[in-house]
């Protein structure tokens, strides 16, 4: 079976990544092309279930998808690097007549240019504007047009084709670098080596541990109607069932049918009736691992979150210690409760480090580090006080700085705005 790829770039970036993948027909690459990068986002929302992994043209796109989060499947990029930017100097010097003082340049770190350039035996200082993840198109063609304007440089040479765009608006001589095609070939050896990685890591053991406990209230409920249901489910999942202790029970599996059926860990698994009582009212904990006894540890500790939120949930616990749920709900989170990080955080504050795991996820999601009381209620299930009690122990830390208020809907105290600074700690 072919891996199938989603490509999202620029248009020319995409075009040159789909003359490279002819030579590689494991794969099956399906291009998306955006225009500005706001779109990104949107192409990935409507294609999240539809890819193995994705490609991303360049930094800028990928750190977007990154930021995001909520790809759960192997993403790349095609870096640029020299020999990206070896084919256009050479044009721009011997065709055009330029000089490197007359040309602007972006992305590529300065130290990393200088080795370029020397390793061709050019030693000088040059216009460079360096960014490490995401940018903005409208803030690199200001670099570059603001030294065209002032007569310093004459081109601009940029890793972004929608600022290449921009710039030719304002009439600027743009050229855009090309991923090179070693690059290309390079990034595609990374993708079929981590395909045989996750070929291997499908055949992980599965656990799925069900309490039946909730549903013996439910209208229809009945011990040997249960048993025969949660067999169907097994006979679903190609696993076994076995009753662990009275009203709980375990299907064994493998890695790869529980992300078929549960839409790579974003739906509650698509069972018979999971979502029609008395079923919708059972608690389950998926748990993987390299082993039987590591997947029944991580089910085990699955299902101890999945009742912490309740009645219905499902949450899963992978083989790398992250977190994953409640599964299919809008509060689905995924987090870490292992991360050092947090785990030294964890010990200045009265906070566990699972908390603080849900909290950074949380941020992720909403896609800032300011949040109030009742955000942090809402995504994290909990009561309103008890996320006032998070925020005010983590201010009191210094892990938490009050930036603003906002105003009450009605009526009521103004909400204080939080920012979230784990990491400069």
């Amino acid at each position: 079976m072919k891996i199938r790829l989603g490509l999202i770039g620029a248009d020319d970036s995409v075009a040159q990544i789909q003359t490279v993948a002819r030579d590689y027909p494991e794969i099956e690459l399906r291009p998306l092309v955006y225009w500005r990068e706001p779109e990104v986002i949107d192409i990935l929302s409507q294609h999240i279930s539809d890819m193995d992994m994705w490609l991303f043209s360049g930094q800028v796109p990928y750190s977007i998808a990154k930021k995001w989060g909520r790809l759960n499947v192997p993403i790349f990029y095609v870096p640029h690097t020299g020999s990206s930017l070896y084919g256009l100097l050479l044009y721009l010097v011997h065709e055009q007549g330029l000089r490197l003082s007359e040309m602007s340049f972006d992305t590529f770190h300065s130290t990393e240019m200088k080795r370029l350039l020397e390793d061709i035996g050019i030693y000088t200082d040059i216009h460079l504007y360096h960014y490490p993840d995401e940018i903005e198109a409208g803030e690199l063609a200001q670099f570059h047009a603001d030294l065209w304007r002032n007569g310093v440089t004459k081109v601009a040479v940029t890793c972004l084709r929608s600022a290449q765009i921009e710039l030719q608006r304002l009439g600027v001589h743009a050229y855009h670098v090309l991923p090179a095609r070693t690059a290309i070939s390079s990034t595609f050896e990374s993708i079929l080596k981590t395909h045989q990685l996750l070929h291997y890591r499908s055949s992980q053991v599965a656990v799925l541990l069900l309490d039946t406990g909730e549903l013996q209230g439910e209208a229809g409920y009945s011990r040997a109607g249960t048993e025969s249901h949660l067999k169907r489910w097994a006979q679903r999942l190609a696993g076994t069932l076995q009753e662990t202790s009275s009203g709980e029970f375990a299907i064994w599996t493998t890695r790869r049918h529980v992300e078929d059926i549960t839409n790579g860990f974003h739906t509650v698994p698509a069972l018979p009736g999971v979502d029609l009582p008395p079923y919708h009212s059972l608690c389950s904990g998926v748990g993987l691992g390299q082993t039987v006894a590591q997947a029944q540890e991580h089910a085990r500790l699955a299902l101890q979150y999945a009742r912490k939120y309740g009645t219905g949930n499902w949450c899963c616990v992978l083989d790398d210690k992250h977190v994953i749920g409640p599964l299919g709900k809008q509060n689905q989170l995924t987090y870490s409760y292992t991360d050092e990080q947090l785990r030294g955080a964890s010990q200045k504050v009265s906070l566990s480090t699972t908390t603080l795991s849900k909290l950074q996820a949380i941020l992720r999601n909403i896609g800032k580090n300011e949040i109030t009381s009742r955000e942090l209620a809402e995504h994290m299930g909990i009561l309103p006080r008890s996320a006032r009690r998070i925020l005010l122990e983590l201010e009191q830390a210094g892990f938490a700085n009050v930036v603003g208020e906002e105003a009450p809907h009605l009526r009521g105290r103004p909400r204080k705005i939080y920012y979230i600074h784990f990491g400069n700690q």
